[in-house]
């Protein structure tokens, strides 16, 4: 339900059109880039530790420590060499431990409507997907994506 109210405020402030000049280095989240190429469409997002008050750590580096992308493999190192070249940035993958994305993963799914609820799990979440990573136990596994439709995850719940 939080979700829904959030969403419905972010929702009514993009359709209000927010004034762009409302958005300043100080009060900015993050970056937001998408890349459209004939049907496709790519995202990227660079985001601040949302406890610092501005996304100025100094006047002359700016600081957004979590990069989010959602574009192929081929495109993803395109652009961060971009950004490695053009912005003197460092770019390391996060990892995590599988302890905490799995308890990441059941407090999500916690917060699903039940089975008894009138909300359907499919207007929450489109779907879930999952890769699992074997780089040194098995040489001709490297990965396992698994993918979740939003009907498979009510089921799953």
């Amino acid at each position: 339900a939080s979700w829904e109210v959030e969403h419905r405020q972010s929702q009514e402030e993009h359709d209000s059109g927010v004034d762009a000049a409302k958005v300043t280095a100080d009060n900015a989240r993050g970056i937001h880039v998408q890349l459209h190429y004939e049907k496709s469409a790519y995202t990227v997002m660079l985001l601040r530790h949302p406890s610092t008050k501005s996304a100025l750590s100094s006047k002359e580096f700016t600081s957004f420590p979590l990069l989010l992308t959602r574009m192929p493999a081929p495109l993803r190192e395109l652009f961060l060499e971009y950004l490695a070249t053009t912005f003197d940035t460092h770019v390391s993958p996060m990892r995590l431990r599988s302890d905490f994305l799995s308890t990441s993963l059941e407090q999500l799914l916690s917060h699903f409507p039940s089975a008894q609820s009138t909300q359907r799990v499919s207007t929450v979440v489109k779907a879930v997907q999952i890769q699992l990573t074997f780089p040194s136990a098995a040489p001709l596994l490297k990965n396992l994506d698994i993918t979740l439709s939003a009907d498979d995850v009510a089921r799953f719940v």
